[in-house]
């Protein structure tokens, strides 16, 4: 017996952890000439839409590598300034990790006859002590909220709760402005989904923060900035929205609608900039689908006595 139930304990946390197992996707970036190209843009795209998951940079060694994907079918598209963009296959996700042909990125051959100069921020910044996010140089980020765009930045996680990890790592320090927001995680979240993407300057990534960050936040610091305000007085604004969409799991389907509401306020005297946000969300939805549950209860006597009981259930769809 109990043999029996050191199985069934086992076999209890070997699903708990299975399921909480993440999709990886990775590859290595090159050239024509077969050298490796760093930090090159690459983004993830939905196959269905085109429409960008997330966004990685290739290391030194010219890999890149996207982790907690959910399963699905998608693209890799990889560019750098001086090259032509490279765009792999479709590929479907399952579990576990995928390891994506490399992607060659040819050199422009483009020959300009009239040169216009314009002066324009690229999406992502990489510099000695962190990589820099420009927000606006995305128009994926439009009708965002901060939190989706940290969900789509290099090396940051947002998970199903809304934690935040920075390469895998819990402990992350979050600023705006450079000044700590001491909230608690939940708080957090709700306060990032409340600002619009559009008040967004830069988001600053520091996987190696430096010391004074430290004791704070080990895994690392992200400071987001908010665009500065010129102006003296009083300003604000109001934007409305909503989500809508369908999630199938096994044999159950789940239609679900959430509307988004913001209302941005913001004050500036001077050096003085006092900043509020009020945002309201209401997730709404209905499940459909089959279930069923049987109970097993097992009663083991000695002498007349009842020892102990073991119940058991399975579950099934």
């Amino acid at each position: 017996m109990k043999k029996f139930l050191l199985f069934f304990l086992g076999l209890f946390f070997f699903c708990v952890f299975s399921g909480r197992s993440q999709s990886v996707i990775k590859g290595i970036i090159k050239d024509e000439n077969d050298k490796v190209v760093v930090s090159a843009t690459i983004s993830l795209l939905q196959a269905s839409d085109s429409a960008i998951v997330k966004f990685a940079i290739s290391d030194k060694e010219g890999r890149y590598y996207f982790s907690a994907i959910k399963q699905g079918e998608y693209f890799i598209v990889a560019s750098s300034a001086g090259f032509d963009k490279a765009y792999s296959s479709t590929f479907v996700l399952d579990k576990g990790a995928i390891d994506i042909p490399p992607l060659n990125l040819l050199h422009s051959k483009n020959i300009l006859k009239n040169v216009t100069v314009t002066t324009s921020r690229p999406f992502i910044e990489m510099h000695l002590d962190k990589m820099v996010v420009n927000v606006e140089a995305s128009p994926t980020n439009a009708g965002s909220n901060v939190l989706e765009v940290l969900a789509k930045s290099p090396a940051i996680i947002v998970d199903m709760d809304e934690n935040i990890s920075l390469n895998g790592k819990q402990g992350v320090l979050i600023l705006i402005d450079g000044k700590n927001t001491y909230l608690t995680a939940k708080d957090l979240a709700s306060l990032l989904k409340s600002m619009p993407a559009a008040n967004i300057d830069q988001i600053e990534i520091m996987t190696n923060p430096p010391a004074k960050y430290e004791a704070e936040g080990m895994a690392g610091v992200i400071n987001i900035k908010t665009k500065k305000n010129k102006n003296d007085g009083w300003n604000g604004s109001l934007s409305t929205g909503g989500r809508m969409g369908i999630f199938t799991y096994n044999r159950n389907t789940l239609l679900f609608f959430t509307p988004e509401n913001n209302l941005n306020f913001n004050y500036k005297k001077r050096k003085i900039n006092l900043f509020s946000s009020l945002g309201f969300s209401r997730w709404s939805g209905r499940s459909v689908g089959i279930y069923n549950k049987t109970y097993y209860t097992s009663s083991y006597d000695i002498n007349g006595y009842t020892f102990f009981t073991v119940n058991r259930s399975y579950d099934g769809n």
